[in-house]
Protein backbone atom coordinates (compact mmCIF):
# COMPACT_ATOMS: atom_id res chain seq x y z
CA UNK A 1 0.00 0.00 0.00
CA UNK A 2 2.88 2.48 0.64
CA UNK A 3 4.46 1.93 -2.77
CA UNK A 4 1.12 2.34 -4.23
CA UNK A 5 0.57 5.21 -2.72
CA UNK A 6 4.05 6.97 -3.43
CA UNK A 7 3.30 5.91 -6.97
CA UNK A 8 0.49 8.05 -6.89
CA UNK A 9 1.86 10.36 -5.29
CA UNK A 10 5.05 11.20 -7.64
CA UNK A 11 2.47 10.92 -10.45
CA UNK A 12 0.12 13.92 -9.07
CA UNK A 13 3.57 15.86 -8.50
CA UNK A 14 4.92 15.32 -11.99
CA UNK A 15 1.52 16.20 -13.36
CA UNK A 16 1.27 19.60 -11.64
CA UNK A 17 4.72 20.31 -12.43
CA UNK A 18 3.30 19.78 -15.92
CA UNK A 19 0.87 22.24 -15.62
CA UNK A 20 2.49 24.63 -13.86
CA UNK A 21 5.94 24.75 -16.61
CA UNK A 22 2.71 24.82 -19.32
CA UNK A 23 1.24 27.77 -17.64
CA UNK A 24 4.40 29.38 -17.09
CA UNK A 25 5.29 30.69 -20.40
CA UNK A 26 1.65 32.12 -21.25
CA UNK A 27 1.88 34.22 -18.57
CA UNK A 28 5.29 35.18 -18.02
CA UNK A 29 5.04 38.98 -20.68
CA UNK A 30 2.54 41.03 -19.55
CA UNK A 31 1.41 44.40 -20.90
CA UNK A 32 0.80 46.87 -17.91
CA UNK A 33 0.39 50.65 -17.28
CA UNK A 34 -1.46 51.00 -20.82
CA UNK A 35 -2.01 55.07 -20.97
CA UNK A 36 -2.86 57.15 -24.32
CA UNK A 37 -3.06 60.58 -24.63
CA UNK A 38 -3.70 63.41 -27.28
CA UNK A 39 -0.67 65.44 -28.60
CA UNK A 40 -2.38 68.56 -29.72
CA UNK A 41 1.08 69.93 -30.95
CA UNK A 42 2.04 66.90 -33.18
CA UNK A 43 -2.23 66.37 -33.83
CA UNK A 44 -0.85 62.38 -32.79
CA UNK A 45 -2.35 59.62 -30.56
CA UNK A 46 0.87 58.92 -28.02
CA UNK A 47 0.08 55.22 -26.69
CA UNK A 48 2.29 54.09 -23.83
CA UNK A 49 2.53 50.89 -21.89
CA UNK A 50 5.25 48.74 -20.12
CA UNK A 51 6.23 44.94 -21.30
CA UNK A 52 7.06 42.97 -18.29
CA UNK A 53 8.71 39.42 -18.28
CA UNK A 54 9.94 39.19 -22.09
CA UNK A 55 13.07 36.87 -22.35
CA UNK A 56 15.77 37.52 -24.85
CA UNK A 57 14.74 34.72 -26.77
CA UNK A 58 11.24 35.53 -27.35
CA UNK A 59 9.04 38.18 -28.91
CA UNK A 60 5.92 39.46 -28.77
CA UNK A 61 2.84 40.46 -31.29
CA UNK A 62 1.66 43.85 -29.64
CA UNK A 63 -1.37 45.22 -31.46
CA UNK A 64 -3.06 48.30 -30.68
CA UNK A 65 -7.09 48.79 -31.28
CA UNK A 66 -9.94 50.61 -31.06
CA UNK A 67 -12.68 50.04 -28.74
CA UNK A 68 -15.93 52.34 -29.15
CA UNK A 69 -19.69 51.94 -29.66
CA UNK A 70 -19.49 52.94 -33.64
CA UNK A 71 -18.45 49.79 -35.51
CA UNK A 72 -17.95 51.70 -38.94
CA UNK A 73 -14.70 53.12 -37.80
CA UNK A 74 -11.79 52.22 -39.42
CA UNK A 75 -8.69 50.22 -37.76
CA UNK A 76 -5.68 51.82 -36.86
CA UNK A 77 -2.95 52.08 -39.54
CA UNK A 78 -0.90 55.37 -39.32
CA UNK A 79 0.88 53.62 -36.62
CA UNK A 80 5.09 54.02 -35.68
CA UNK A 81 6.91 52.63 -32.72
CA UNK A 82 6.52 49.66 -30.82
CA UNK A 83 4.12 47.85 -32.07
CA UNK A 84 3.88 44.19 -34.08
CA UNK A 85 6.78 42.13 -32.72
CA UNK A 86 8.25 43.36 -30.08
CA UNK A 87 11.53 41.05 -28.91
CA UNK A 88 12.72 43.58 -25.73
CA UNK A 89 10.75 44.45 -22.71
CA UNK A 90 10.90 47.80 -20.22
CA UNK A 91 8.80 50.58 -18.95
CA UNK A 92 7.82 52.98 -21.22
CA UNK A 93 7.23 51.60 -24.85
CA UNK A 94 5.57 54.01 -27.20
CA UNK A 95 3.54 53.88 -30.24
CA UNK A 96 2.44 56.94 -32.23
CA UNK A 97 -1.09 57.11 -34.18
CA UNK A 98 -1.74 59.44 -36.53
CA UNK A 99 -6.06 59.09 -36.22
CA UNK A 100 -6.96 62.27 -39.01
CA UNK A 101 -4.69 60.15 -41.30
CA UNK A 102 -6.83 56.71 -40.62
CA UNK A 103 -10.33 59.13 -41.17
CA UNK A 104 -11.09 59.82 -37.93
CA UNK A 105 -12.50 63.46 -37.24
CA UNK A 106 -13.50 62.60 -33.77
CA UNK A 107 -11.59 61.17 -30.99
CA UNK A 108 -14.84 61.15 -28.77
CA UNK A 109 -16.04 58.14 -27.10
CA UNK A 110 -12.85 56.19 -28.65
CA UNK A 111 -10.53 54.21 -26.20
CA UNK A 112 -6.93 52.68 -27.16
CA UNK A 113 -6.22 49.70 -25.88
CA UNK A 114 -3.21 47.42 -26.56
CA UNK A 115 -3.71 43.48 -27.29
CA UNK A 116 -0.29 40.99 -26.60
CA UNK A 117 -1.60 37.62 -29.14
CA UNK A 118 0.68 35.94 -29.57
CA UNK A 119 5.05 34.71 -28.09
CA UNK A 120 7.47 33.02 -30.42
CA UNK A 121 10.88 32.37 -30.43
CA UNK A 122 12.49 35.20 -31.92
CA UNK A 123 15.85 35.31 -34.08
CA UNK A 124 19.24 36.36 -32.60
CA UNK A 125 21.05 39.08 -33.90
CA UNK A 126 23.98 38.62 -35.96
CA UNK A 127 27.02 40.28 -35.78
CA UNK A 128 30.34 40.58 -36.59
CA UNK A 129 32.59 42.30 -34.80
CA UNK A 130 36.50 42.97 -34.91
CA UNK A 131 38.27 43.99 -31.21
CA UNK A 132 41.51 45.22 -30.28
CA UNK A 133 42.70 42.29 -28.05
CA UNK A 134 45.72 41.77 -25.87
CA UNK A 135 46.97 39.75 -22.61
CA UNK A 136 49.32 40.85 -20.14
CA UNK A 137 52.52 39.04 -22.01
CA UNK A 138 51.13 39.84 -25.77
CA UNK A 139 49.66 43.06 -25.35
CA UNK A 140 49.00 43.90 -29.47
CA UNK A 141 46.42 42.04 -31.44
CA UNK A 142 42.98 41.63 -33.20
CA UNK A 143 40.42 39.21 -32.59
CA UNK A 144 37.39 38.95 -35.53
CA UNK A 145 34.46 37.19 -34.43
CA UNK A 146 30.74 36.56 -35.84
CA UNK A 147 28.58 36.52 -32.98
CA UNK A 148 24.66 35.18 -32.79
CA UNK A 149 23.07 32.54 -31.07
CA UNK A 150 26.21 30.19 -31.52
CA UNK A 151 28.82 31.93 -33.77
CA UNK A 152 33.10 31.67 -33.64
CA UNK A 153 36.05 33.89 -33.11
CA UNK A 154 39.47 34.27 -34.18
CA UNK A 155 42.09 36.21 -32.81
CA UNK A 156 45.75 36.58 -32.59
CA UNK A 157 48.16 38.82 -29.81
CA UNK A 158 51.78 39.49 -30.01
CA UNK A 159 54.39 41.17 -27.35
CA UNK A 160 58.04 42.01 -27.60
CA UNK A 161 60.10 39.77 -29.94
CA UNK A 162 62.00 37.99 -27.80
CA UNK A 163 66.04 38.14 -27.94
CA UNK A 164 68.84 36.31 -29.08
CA UNK A 165 70.50 34.34 -25.79
CA UNK A 166 72.90 32.56 -24.90
CA UNK A 167 72.50 30.98 -21.46
CA UNK A 168 69.41 30.33 -19.11
CA UNK A 169 68.72 31.48 -15.51
CA UNK A 170 66.41 30.56 -12.55
CA UNK A 171 64.37 32.55 -10.56
CA UNK A 172 67.51 32.48 -8.37
CA UNK A 173 70.12 34.08 -10.54
CA UNK A 174 71.98 31.00 -11.69
CA UNK A 175 72.96 31.10 -15.18
CA UNK A 176 74.76 27.80 -16.70
CA UNK A 177 77.71 30.21 -17.44
CA UNK A 178 80.44 27.23 -18.39
CA UNK A 179 83.20 30.33 -18.96
CA UNK A 180 85.93 31.14 -16.71
CA UNK A 181 84.60 34.41 -15.01
CA UNK A 182 81.91 35.81 -13.14
CA UNK A 183 78.16 37.58 -14.34
CA UNK A 184 75.77 39.87 -12.86
CA UNK A 185 72.05 40.00 -13.20
CA UNK A 186 71.30 43.27 -14.03
CA UNK A 187 67.56 45.03 -13.96
CA UNK A 188 66.68 44.86 -17.59
CA UNK A 189 64.08 42.15 -18.34
CA UNK A 190 61.85 41.31 -21.47
CA UNK A 191 58.62 39.75 -21.22
CA UNK A 192 58.36 37.90 -24.84
CA UNK A 193 55.39 36.30 -26.08
CA UNK A 194 52.45 35.28 -28.36
CA UNK A 195 49.62 33.13 -29.42
CA UNK A 196 46.98 31.98 -31.54
CA UNK A 197 43.33 30.91 -30.43
CA UNK A 198 39.87 30.68 -32.02
CA UNK A 199 36.70 28.44 -31.05
CA UNK A 200 32.73 29.23 -30.86
CA UNK A 201 30.89 31.81 -28.85
CA UNK A 202 27.75 31.40 -27.66
CA UNK A 203 24.83 34.15 -26.52
CA UNK A 204 24.05 33.99 -23.13
CA UNK A 205 21.91 36.98 -22.42
CA UNK A 206 20.46 39.64 -24.68
CA UNK A 207 24.20 41.98 -25.11
CA UNK A 208 26.23 39.25 -23.70
CA UNK A 209 27.98 36.49 -25.40
CA UNK A 210 30.85 33.41 -23.84
CA UNK A 211 33.56 32.72 -25.95
CA UNK A 212 36.16 29.26 -25.22
CA UNK A 213 39.08 28.95 -27.49
CA UNK A 214 42.71 26.88 -28.14
CA UNK A 215 45.61 27.28 -30.06
CA UNK A 216 48.76 28.05 -29.70
CA UNK A 217 51.08 30.06 -27.60
CA UNK A 218 54.02 31.15 -26.49
CA UNK A 219 55.43 33.14 -23.05
CA UNK A 220 59.15 33.72 -22.06
CA UNK A 221 61.16 35.77 -20.09
CA UNK A 222 64.71 36.91 -20.39
CA UNK A 223 66.76 39.05 -18.03
CA UNK A 224 69.95 40.85 -19.05
CA UNK A 225 73.45 39.94 -17.87
CA UNK A 226 76.95 41.51 -17.98
CA UNK A 227 80.17 38.90 -17.97
CA UNK A 228 83.37 39.57 -16.78
CA UNK A 229 86.17 37.81 -16.93
CA UNK A 230 88.70 37.14 -13.57
CA UNK A 231 90.26 40.34 -13.31
CA UNK A 232 86.58 41.68 -13.39
CA UNK A 233 86.89 43.70 -17.05
CA UNK A 234 83.65 43.57 -18.34
CA UNK A 235 83.32 40.74 -21.90
CA UNK A 236 79.59 41.57 -23.08
CA UNK A 237 76.31 42.01 -21.99
CA UNK A 238 73.60 39.18 -23.67
CA UNK A 239 70.26 38.19 -22.58
CA UNK A 240 69.55 34.59 -20.47
CA UNK A 241 66.32 32.93 -20.83
CA UNK A 242 64.67 32.51 -17.58
CA UNK A 243 63.98 28.10 -17.62
CA UNK A 244 60.87 29.03 -14.58
CA UNK A 245 59.08 31.11 -17.50
CA UNK A 246 59.53 29.05 -20.53
CA UNK A 247 56.39 28.03 -21.84
CA UNK A 248 55.08 26.92 -25.34
CA UNK A 249 52.29 24.71 -26.27
CA UNK A 250 48.58 24.49 -26.59
CA UNK A 251 46.94 27.48 -25.33
CA UNK A 252 43.05 28.00 -24.09
CA UNK A 253 41.37 31.35 -23.80
CA UNK A 254 37.99 32.06 -22.27
CA UNK A 255 35.86 35.28 -21.48
CA UNK A 256 32.65 36.99 -22.36
CA UNK A 257 32.13 39.69 -24.75
CA UNK A 258 29.38 42.51 -23.79
CA UNK A 259 27.85 44.60 -26.54
CA UNK A 260 26.41 47.76 -26.18
CA UNK A 261 25.21 49.02 -29.03
CA UNK A 262 27.83 49.10 -31.99
CA UNK A 263 30.86 48.76 -28.55
CA UNK A 264 32.15 45.11 -28.29
CA UNK A 265 34.04 45.11 -24.52
CA UNK A 266 35.95 41.64 -23.95
CA UNK A 267 37.40 40.15 -20.68
CA UNK A 268 38.89 36.60 -19.96
CA UNK A 269 41.87 34.52 -19.44
CA UNK A 270 44.52 33.00 -20.91
CA UNK A 271 46.74 29.89 -20.25
CA UNK A 272 49.42 28.34 -21.85
CA UNK A 273 49.64 24.38 -21.01
CA UNK A 274 47.63 25.42 -17.71
CA UNK A 275 51.08 26.52 -16.56
CA UNK A 276 50.60 29.87 -16.45
CA UNK A 277 47.21 32.56 -16.10
CA UNK A 278 47.16 35.70 -18.76
CA UNK A 279 44.56 38.52 -18.05
CA UNK A 280 42.83 39.28 -22.11
CA UNK A 281 40.84 42.23 -22.49
CA UNK A 282 39.75 44.54 -26.13
CA UNK A 283 37.85 46.68 -27.42
CA UNK A 284 36.15 47.21 -30.51
CA UNK A 285 33.56 47.75 -33.04
CA UNK A 286 30.08 45.38 -33.82
CA UNK A 287 29.30 45.51 -37.57
CA UNK A 288 25.20 44.63 -37.96
CA UNK A 289 25.15 41.47 -40.43
CA UNK A 290 21.36 40.30 -39.78
CA UNK A 291 18.67 41.76 -38.41
CA UNK A 292 18.88 43.61 -35.56
CA UNK A 293 17.70 43.33 -31.61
Amino acid sequence: MNSFGSIHRIKFHLALLSCILAYLPATAQTVENVRATFDQSTQLMVIRYDLKGLNYKKEIKITPYIESNNPALPEMQSLSGDFGWVNKGGKDKMITWDPFKDGINSLEGVQVKIKASEVRNAEAPRYRGLVLHGSNSAPFGLKYMHLGKIGFFAAFRMGKFPPDYDYTVTDAGVIDYPNSGVYQIGTEKRLAGYAFTAGPTIRVARNAYLYVGAGYGVEQLFWKYQAFDLDKKPLKTAWALNENIDRKGITMDAGIIIRRGRLLLELGGSSIQFKSFQITAGVGLAFAKGKKP
